[in-house]
């Protein structure tokens, strides 16, 4: 395949997919995150073990943003609050 000039194999792009950092692992009885999410949230030193809830989770993340611009870590903070939003939102 052919994009802007450049050669590209599609099977050489999927071989390199790691699908297993998006799938959702158990945290604890009330939470579960995707591996990604985990690894962000230990690299920043946040306690997400011990959070009860998605909004508890936020309210730990926006703490450290307060001392800290990480992009990464704005991107996790969205996705958790767009996923409180959809499970915990009366429609």
């Amino acid at each position: 395949m052919l994009i802007n000039g450049e050669e590209y194999h599609v099977n050489d792009l999927l071989n390199n997919l790691d699908l297993s950092r998006d799938m959702k692992c158990p945290v604890n009885e009330l939470l579960d995150l995707t591996r990604y999410q985990i690894e962000i949230l230990t690299r920043y030193q946040i306690d997400y073990q011990s959070a009860t809830s998605l909004k508890d989770l936020l309210y730990k993340i926006e703490e450290v943003l307060e001392e800290t611009d990480a992009e990464e870590l704005e991107l996790i903070a969205s996705e958790i609050q767009d996923r409180d939003y959809y499970e915990n939102t009366n429609k």
